[in-house]
């Protein structure tokens, strides 16, 4: 039977088709315990658990079986009646044997894969909690720098290190997601922070812009003093020459 009470599929293994073959032999032969007019697809199909489909595609060409009828066969000595149906029922219980052994063997292999997804999901949530915390530390040297008046080279020290901080972020978000638990690995990495990321953002750009302005203030080039003295005498005399003169006479 199939597991959870399912029809059968896939590969056909040599137990089954050693059964099979015998099956159909004794079945031309009316040696079989079955109700005569039964169909062999139909025989086949009920004691393989399978669907009629699968037989007709196994069973193509010269070896098709057609819509062969079964028929008892009369006058069959005992004997033989019995030594066939012992013998299809060995072959029956050595591809039943081999249907368990698979489902041991599939049960087990599924066993190590939980226990190697539960490996990578311990391991991808360390690398996640590592980030946070590295997340975490770096936004609070942010905070401190955008509430004191910080130096460019602050300021640029803090951003390049945000901006490598982000990237190996995401880096351990890719790999994450390409874990077998993908969806629960990345939410450990990346969902928990996303305010932090937010505010990692609002830094990155609030710093530029303050370096931008900063940069443009103390680039802009200052008129020496006495050169400014002599613009401004320089604007009197202007003045003086724009009176009107007055004739003495």
């Amino acid at each position: 039977m199939a597991e959870g009470g399912g029809l059968r599929r896939g590969k056909w293994t040599v137990e089954e088709e050693r059964y099979v073959e015998r099956v159909i032999r004794d079945f031309n032969n009316g040696l079989l315990h079955a109700a005569p007019g039964t169909t062999l697809r139909n025989y086949l199909s009920e004691k393989l658990n399978c669907d009629p489909m699968r037989i007709t595609k196994k069973f193509t060409g010269d070896a098709s079986i057609g819509k062969r009828v079964y028929h008892p066969r009369e006058n069959a000595p005992e004997p033989a009646v019995e030594r066939a149906r012992r013998e299809v029922a060995e072959l029956e219980a050595a591809w039943r044997s081999k249907l368990q052994s698979q489902a041991r063997e599939s049960a087990a292999s599924e066993r190590r894969r939980g226990r190697h997804d539960d490996s990578d999901s311990d391991s991808t949530r360390d690398v996640g909690e590592a980030a946070t915390r590295r997340i975490h530390a770096w936004l609070r040297r942010a905070r401190r720098a955008l509430k004191d008046v910080a130096s460019l080279g602050d300021v640029d020290d803090i951003v390049r290190e945000g901006e490598a901080l982000r990237t190996s972020v995401s880096d351990a978000a890719s790999a994450a997601a390409a874990s077998r638990r993908a969806r629960r690995a990345r939410s450990t990495c990346t969902s928990s922070d996303e305010e932090a990321t937010s505010l990692l953002v609002d830094f990155l750009r609030s710093a530029q812009r303050q370096r931008t302005v900063s940069f443009a203030d103390e680039s802009a080039p200052r008129e020496p003093a006495r050169a400014s003295k002599r613009r401004r005498r320089d604007g009197d005399s202007d003045d003086d020459s724009d009176d009107p003169v007055h004739d003495s006479s």
